[in-house]
């Protein structure tokens, strides 16, 4: 499945990027418009339709094509800090048959991610706003 997912994602790279470990692939991310210089980027949860002036979204997303290296046994050279993500090692009291569809099982790893970033982070609050399991 997995193999699957990886081909849908990425355009293969050329026979030289995939000795080195590197794929092409087009990612998504937040357009930086100059209205993010006095408002944070924001997308609202519950339907905002019957607010007066309210919006949805002020996020644009744009499309860039990259090259993602295979980081698999460098994993602890990558922090948010320095890399803008990074690789957290979690034993789930879930195990993968029983995640699927069923909306109690999903809740309950949505919380123990939350705990796993709350924990990292030292935050007072975390909120999984999308968690796609497949």
């Amino acid at each position: 499945m997995l193999d699957l997912l990886l081909s849908w994602l990425y355009q293969p790279a050329s026979s030289d990027e995939s000795e080195r470990g590197l794929i092409r692939s087009r990612l998504k991310y937040i357009k930086p418009p100059p209205l993010y210089a006095h408002e944070k980027p924001f997308i609202c949860e519950f339907d905002v339709s019957k607010i007066a002036g309210a919006r949805q979204t002020n996020v644009e997303l744009e499309t860039r094509e990259v090259l993602i290296r295979d980081i698999r046994g460098r994993e602890d050279e990558f922090s948010v800090e320095r890399n803008g993500f990074e690789i957290l090692l979690h034993q789930s009291a879930i195990s993968l048959e029983h995640i699927g569809f069923k909306p109690d099982i999903k809740e309950q790893y949505k919380r123990e991610a939350e705990e796993v970033l709350r924990a990292r982070f030292d935050a007072q609050s975390v909120s999984v706003f999308s968690l796609e399991v497949s």
